[in-house]
């Protein structure tokens, strides 16, 4: 695992609305992967994974917290709303039973109701998101990182936002070169003003 931090001992100006100081403790974070080389086991990979710091301001931290409140308070809303219909309406998979063989049903029903309002809620979370954001003139979405330069200079190698899937990358070719890696990183410290280190 390694860790890319803005160095701020030298100034560094919030990647977010490009005019601001950056603060350290308001940085937002993310992850990128890549796959190195196969796992021991047959649906096995092992793969590289780098925390990045992106700069960022006061300001746009707030407005970034605002921005994602609307998302987790329709979640838990739906979820109520979910769980209550189902007493309302006294459907009989709610219903308890002393026998073990209903309660898998009762538990695969309430895992479905569930995602499907973790479903919707997300889908409606983020459109209200997004309009929140459309008047937030001046500042990135929080997850609008992809053209930070950092993260920029290590999609272009490889890597990928999301966690490897083994299953999904059976049988394809791996295309991972360390002096390429290497390269990166010293552009990365050299021209965007950041520090490297091995994490845990």
């Amino acid at each position: 695992m390694w860790i890319i931090k803005p160095n701020y001992n030298k100034h560094q100006t919030c990647f977010y609305c490009g005019k601001n100081k950056a603060i350290a403790d308001k940085e937002n974070t993310t992850t990128l992967y890549k796959i190195v080389d196969r796992g021991k086991f047959m649906l096995s990979v092992n793969y590289l994974k780098i925390d990045i710091g992106i700069p960022r301001c006061e300001e746009c931290y707030k407005r970034h917290k605002k921005a994602g409140k609307p998302t987790c308070l329709i979640f838990l809303i739906g979820i109520i709303i979910g769980i209550g219909l189902c007493f309302i309406y006294d459907l009989p998979f709610f219903k308890f039973s002393s026998e073990p063989s209903e309660w898998f049903g009762t538990i695969a029903v309430l895992a479905t109701i569930v995602l499907m309002w973790f479903i919707a809620c997300v889908m409606v979370g983020s459109l209200i998101r997004i309009i929140i954001n459309a008047f937030m003139k001046g500042t990135k979405d929080e997850e609008n990182n992809e053209n930070y330069p950092p993260i920029k200079k290590l999609l272009d190698i490889g890597f990928m936002s999301q966690k490897p899937d083994a299953a999904a990358h059976y049988g394809k070719t791996i295309d991972f070169d360390k002096t390429i890696l290497e390269n990166t990183f010293k552009s990365i410290t050299d021209e965007n003003n950041c520090i490297i280190r091995r994490g845990q």
